[in-house]
């Protein structure tokens, strides 16, 4: 299958950049980052519920054995498997029991994620998070990599708050990252993408001006 990636123009890396001297560095160290989507809301849910809480690689390692179990992940072939097998892929018995929940309401057409797509992002939130399991963290991360949404800064992730401490040098108050939210937009999701990067450590965002002046 074709990956697709997260779609953003130019221009938001220039909107970030303009912001101030700190993120403007980061944006020339990093630059375009492509992250890979899934354009499928039900498989998106379903990855990001099994990926609360844990890291990046248990979650690949039980999504896998998700995927093993069930084939194409489906609503109709999740809501089928019994809570055991759901289980034993790796993961708790409230996650598997949110995760055929969600399926059931999906499947029979009580809950149309596809919809969504075309709905306001405060509606987006309030109908995700309606569903047991999911909280804000799980809806954001739902309307980034699966409806592409350009306006998300996810200040409630570990990963993006590691970033924004590596790129602004210090740990942001939750005031300071509201701000931050509001100054980013509206390409929160690109600053997602930014701060993810710079949390990866695949990049040395020290400043030599800086250490200069503190050698200074």
């Amino acid at each position: 299958m074709t990956a697709v990636f997260f779609p953003y123009p130019d221009e938001a890396l220039d909107h970030l950049a303009s912001l101030d001297d700190e993120l403007a560095h980061a944006v020339r160290v990093i630059g375009r980052v492509e992250r890979t989507m899934e354009p499928d809301p039900f498989r998106s849910l379903m990855k990001h519920i099994v990926g609360q809480q844990i890291s990046t690689k248990a979650q690949e390692a039980v999504w896998a054995r998700v995927t093993a179990r069930v084939g194409t992940v489906t609503p109709e072939a999740v809501a089928a498997l019994p809570e055991e097998e759901l289980r034993a892929c790796g993961m708790s018995l409230k996650k598997a029991d949110w995760m055929r929940a969600i399926a059931v309401k999906v499947a029979s057409g009580e809950t149309d994620l596809e919809a969504l797509r075309r709905a306001p992002d405060a509606e987006v939130v309030a109908a995700l998070t309606a569903f047991a399991g999911v909280g804000l963290w799980t809806a954001e991360m739902l309307m980034i990599f699966s409806y592409g949404r350009p306006d998300v800064l996810s200040i409630g992730d570990f990963g993006v708050r590691h970033g924004v401490r590596v790129v602004y040098g210090r740990e942001m108050t939750t005031k300071e990252l509201r701000e931050l939210k509001t100054r980013v937009s509206p390409w929160g999701s690109v600053a997602s993408i930014i701060f993810w990067a710079a949390a990866s450590g695949r990049f040395d965002l020290r400043r030599p001006d800086r250490s200069e002046s503190a050698e200074g």
